[in-house]
């Protein structure tokens, strides 16, 4: 991707690369917070509640300096628009990580360690999603160093395991419609673990947006 390889661009890509390994850790930072919250260890849980909100912070400021630059106007316009939705994507899976986050922070722990079940399907859907991250991050690393033809492949990888998540997701809502009243307590518990859920399903969904978003570029610009 030649049009990557000007002074310019080589800083907005590098800050592209900095703002996915935020966005990365808002996700892997999650995953400690349910696995913490699953095994009882409310407190930890919330010291990386917090820390998921000041990475998601941190990758905010980094997408506004690179809209700065691409506001400089250097670019050609098609690029500069490019580069503008790719930098908006990326930040709307940090955005659903805090907020699965948040929406974790506001339930009973009862509701997640009470139910063996329902956190093993928890814990598998947010490794699952874990994954198509990891993946997705690794494309953008290697935007403007490797082949066009990798990134692609790099996209296939993404849009795999989104499928995995869609189906971990699945079991999950599956379950939850088991659920009595008598375990979830109130409508507002019921409602809030159902967004909760949603937010981590919309980090896959987010990241599979990403990486199609990076392929129909890498093909346009081939």
């Amino acid at each position: 991707m030649e049009w990557l390889k000007g002074r310019r661009e080589a800083k907005i890509i590098t800050l592209l690369r900095d703002h996915a390994r935020k966005v990365y850790d808002c996700v892997l930072e999650l995953e400690k917070v349910i696995k913490l919250f699953s095994d009882g260890k409310v407190d930890e849980a919330k010291l990386g509640i917090r820390r998921i909100s000041e990475i998601e912070s941190e990758a905010d400021s980094i997408r506004k300096r690179i809209m700065v630059i691409l506001t400089e106007g250097a670019l050609v316009s098609a690029h500069r628009e490019d580069l503008a939705h790719l930098a908006k994507r990326l930040d709307s899976v940090a955005n659903f990580a805090n907020a699965a986050a948040r929406r974790l922070n506001l339930l009973d722990e009862s509701i997640i360690t009470g139910d063996a079940e329902f956190k093993e399907k928890l814990l598998k859907m947010i490794k699952d999603v874990v994954n198509c991250v990891d993946k997705m991050y690794e494309m953008i690393i290697r935007l403007g160093k490797d082949p066009v033809e990798t990134i692609i492949k790099y996209a296939d990888a993404v849009d795999r395991l989104e499928h995995v998540v869609d189906e971990s997701h699945m079991n999950v809502r599956k379950h939850l419609l088991k659920m009595s009243w008598d375990y979830l307590k109130t409508p507002f518990n019921a409602i809030t673990l159902h967004t909760f859920i949603e937010c981590i399903e919309n980090i896959a969904d987010f990241s599979e947006d990403t990486a199609e978003f990076v392929r129909i570029v890498a093909i346009k610009v081939r």
